[in-house]
């Protein structure tokens, strides 16, 4: 194959491969001692069987149940 030729299908390649990766659009809820959390700063977190999350801080251990804790 022509040098030229190869160089030219790889780029092309490489345009249309970045067209197929494409991110994720992730919603994040900031949570703060406002919403009932004992602490703002939050040491460990956790999902438990059930589907609470489990935030731990300084001042203790906060069950989220969306959408209240």
């Amino acid at each position: 194959m022509n040098p030229s030729l190869f160089r030219i299908i790889l780029g092309l390649l490489g345009l249309l491969g970045g067209s197929f990766c494409q991110g994720q659009n992730i919603a994040f809820n900031h949570l703060g001692s406002e919403n009932g959390l004992s602490q703002n700063s939050v040491l460990a977190i956790a999902q438990d069987s059930r589907g609470f999350i489990w935030m731990g801080t300084r001042y203790g251990l906060n069950r989220y149940d969306h959408p209240e804790f």
